[in-house]
């Protein structure tokens, strides 16, 4: 294949992956918002691999196109099937009346222990620890700002996990805050151990019907991924006990504790906001 080939393929298939729609009229109402958060981030995925082709190889340049295809096609698999009715309005009236009910949850928090900051210590740590899970690929990468009104299933689906962060933000109050990262020893090591225990008890006691719901599928594995970061951090913390200073050590502790409270919150609000859900979406499809 020619590089005048190479280029007409680049040019078609960046045109495809424009003029792709996504219509957001799949239900039930979860499915519409995590099969949709998937299609906006494979369009993402096929959009940014397009991005600074004429500085690669030919070689490199038929990669890509392969790469867009592929995140373009499973884009449209994954939107594909609906009933006609788009719901995209409605997401995006979800999407801003969750954002209030997160700086509600948050306003009387007065430290700077926010939902940003434990996405992203559990975003990191999965990456360090070479885990692959949904959550770590989706529901803990990515901030609300980062979508806009393009993708709307992306913005309320990072809105409601960021909504169940805030409570585990304001649960663990400022006295945790103020000694996070720094050379204070942590109160009690029975905390971590109950933490764990009760994250592990929530995780298991999610019902078997309630998991065939794609909502509190995703939610229980950003769950799972939350908890397997919390034990990462506690045996590296066991394990180099006289290795590290204070501070480090203290950190790993803290950390530990607080993925398994992360873990409780994500497997125990799961259910329920796969429950109260499409009576919220169906309130502003009627508003």
């Amino acid at each position: 294949m020619t590089e005048a080939d190479v280029e007409a393929e680049i040019t078609d298939i960046r045109q495809r992956v424009d003029d792709t729609t996504l219509t957001y009229d799949i239900g039930p109402e979860t499915h519409l918002m995590v099969s949709h958060h998937g299609a906006e981030l494979a369009l993402r995925s096929a959009t940014g691999s397009l991005t600074g082709t004429e500085r690669q190889s030919p070689s490199r340049r038929m990669e890509v196109i392969e790469r867009a295809t592929a995140y373009r096609d499973l884009a449209v698999s994954l939107s594909d099937g609906g009933d006609g009715d788009s719901r995209e309005a409605s997401l995006q009236a979800l999407s801003r009346d969750l954002e209030e009910r997160v700086a509600n949850r948050m306003a009387s928090v007065t430290h700077d222990f926010d939902p940003k900051y434990i996405r992203w210590r559990y975003k990191t740590i999965g990456v360090v620890g070479k885990s692959r899970t949904l959550a770590s690929n989706g529901l803990f990468s990515g901030s609300p700002s980062d979508y806009g009104d393009e993708y709307p299933a992306s913005v309320a689906v990072t809105r409601l996990r960021d909504l169940v962060l805030a409570t585990v933000a304001t649960d663990v109050g400022p006295e945790f805050a103020a000694s996070y990262d720094t050379k204070a020893s942590f109160a009690d090591i029975g905390e971590i151990d109950e933490m764990k225990r009760n994250a592990t008890d929530a995780l298991e006691s999610v019902p078997d019907d309630a998991m065939a719901d794609p909502l509190v599928k995703l939610f229980s594995a950003a769950a799972v991924h939350a908890a397997e970061c919390g034990d990462r951090q506690l045996q590296s913390a066991i394990e180099r006990v006289n290795q590290l200073e204070t501070g480090s050590w203290n950190l790993r502790l803290e950390d530990a504790f607080l993925g398994y409270r992360a873990a409780l919150e994500l497997a125990k609000e799961a259910p329920r906001i796969a429950q109260e859900l499409p009576q919220s979406i169906g309130h502003y499809s009627s508003s």
